[in-house]
């Protein structure tokens, strides 16, 4: 049975890496996400700065600018 959550500002993301390799996805869970999402991101749209769509290859955190964190080859 499952638990209902009472707070309307509790969210649950669930993210599945089963069908990537194990050296496309950080294990760090936190970045592993981020990339997931970015990837999935620019499969359903385009990522723009201005009028100019921009296609991705990796991020930088803010608490550590030195690690450029990439998303794996589509």
């Amino acid at each position: 049975m499952s638990k209902k959550i009472q707070s309307k500002d509790d969210y649950i993301i669930r993210f599945q890496f089963s069908d990537l390799e194990t050296n496309d996805i950080d294990s760090d869970p936190l970045v592993g996400m981020i990339q997931q999402y970015l990837i999935d991101l620019q499969k359903i749209g385009n990522l723009c700065i201005g009028n100019q769509r921009v296609t991705i290859d990796g991020f930088i955190l803010n608490n550590d600018t030195s690690k450029v964190y990439k998303l794996k080859k589509q």
